[in-house]
């Protein structure tokens, strides 16, 4: 890959153009994706990553543009990325209004919901307790007492500092 740019609402490239903090600065997240195939909640987070010379490589071909044609206020999450590749060609990927996957207004489904809460607890929970939160959650409906719940959402201070700050 040549180069990556990133054109985003003008509003929201403010917001992550640069920033210090790994989850906040888009190029950083570009370079992660680029080089971990994905994205997670810890890889996210992890301040040390943001001094790694292979990251740091990449990060320096992702460019970010604000852009006044992005701006729309009813859909403020449109981006358009293009990527050059080494060979010259273009590809592109716009995500346009209404809204992004995720949102509010275009929610994720169950699958990708318990993958991401799996992402999340399982580091810090193991995978037993974390697929029995799971598995409640999804059977809320079938809860008669919320009390019930309690034993699986019992967590340590550690364990919540853990879960809340991705430690």
């Amino acid at each position: 890959m040549a180069s990556v740019t990133v054109n985003l609402p003008e509003d929201g490239a403010r917001i992550v153009n640069g920033r210090s903090m790994p989850d906040v600065n888009c190029q950083h997240m570009v370079a992660l994706a680029l080089i971990d195939g994905s994205v997670t909640f810890e890889s996210t987070h992890a301040y040390e990553r943001m001094s790694d010379p292979e990251l740091l490589a990449v990060k320096e071909r992702v460019s970010l543009v604000p852009s006044a044609a992005l701006m729309d206020r009813d859909a403020p999450r449109s981006a358009k990325v293009e990527v050059v590749l080494n060979d010259g060609r273009t590809v592109e990927h716009f995500t346009p209004p209404p809204h992004a996957y995720g949102t509010r207004q275009n929610p994720m489904d169950t699958e990708n919901v318990n993958k991401k809460a799996r992402d999340l607890l399982e580091p810090v929970l193991g995978s037993t307790r974390t697929e029995e939160i799971i598995r409640r959650v999804n059977e809320l409906e079938k809860v008669a007492d919320v009390n019930e719940l309690m034993p699986s959402l019992d967590l340590t201070p550690e364990e919540m500092a853990s879960v809340r700050y991705g430690q």
